[in-house]
């Protein structure tokens, strides 16, 4: 079957709008690092606004941890996140928990950019919430971005990027999380005889303190310099 003149240059118009339609659905912003280190939730993150965090995978929060440059590893160090064995529940009420460190903070004038987490129980998850603090480690919080999109999980860690941020710390930086009613996080034993902090509710300060040396199962990646 031959194709006249029109056919083909039809054919051929069809096929370059269809491509350039895709294109423009899924443009990476040229000076979006993080954007360029996404695969399967890039789509998601491309039609974020500003402040949102995106669920991604594990692959991808590893490619963040090694392709944004300036990295530092906040909330608890990767010696300390260890989901091998020996998990220990947190309670299901409530509370806003901080890991004390003084090696795993953000320096001055970061930018956090990612958030992990170890969830035991989290069905249909709304509410969680992830705060900073440049005042100190038990006290100034307040959110940074938007709640953490509705998300299920079982004994398994969950990931997050954030859209957008453009408020760097003005001091050391400080990471918390608060859990809803309902989520059950793991906790390790602590390998420096450090504990944790927390208080029950929604708080920009905690007061109580574990008897005994925990970590809480949560990590943000941060970065001295903006790359998005």
């Amino acid at each position: 079957m031959k194709l006249n003149s029109f056919s083909c240059m039809l054919i051929i118009g069809c096929f370059f709008f269809s491509s350039c339609e895709e294109d423009e659905m899924l443009a990476v912003d040229p000076n979006d690092s993080i954007a360029k280190l996404l695969s399967t939730s890039l789509e998601n993150y491309i039609n974020a606004s500003n402040d949102e965090w995106v669920m991604i995978t594990e692959q991808e929060y590893q490619n963040l941890s090694i392709g944004i440059s300036n990295i530092s590893i906040v909330g608890t160090s990767d010696q300390n996140y260890d989901t091998t064995s020996d998990i220990i529940t947190t309670s299901s009420s409530p509370s806003t928990l901080t890991n004390e460190t003084t090696t795993a903070i953000m320096p001055r004038k970061s930018y956090l950019f990612a958030f992990k987490y170890h969830a035991v129980s989290a069905v249909n998850q709304p509410g969680c919430k992830i705060k900073l603090s440049d005042t100190s480690n038990t006290e100034g919080y307040s959110d940074i971005g938007n709640n953490l999109p509705i998300h299920s999980a079982y004994n398994k860690d969950v990931f997050f990027v954030l859209k957008g941020n453009n408020t760097p710390t003005t001091d050391l930086g400080y990471l918390a999380f608060f859990k809803p009613a309902g989520l059950t996080i793991g906790r390790k034993t602590s390998t420096n005889n450090n504990t944790y902090f927390f208080e029950l509710g929604d708080t920009n300060e905690v007061t109580e303190q574990t008897s005994t040396p925990l970590k809480v199962l949560y990590q943000g990646l941060s970065t001295t310099n903006k790359q998005w």
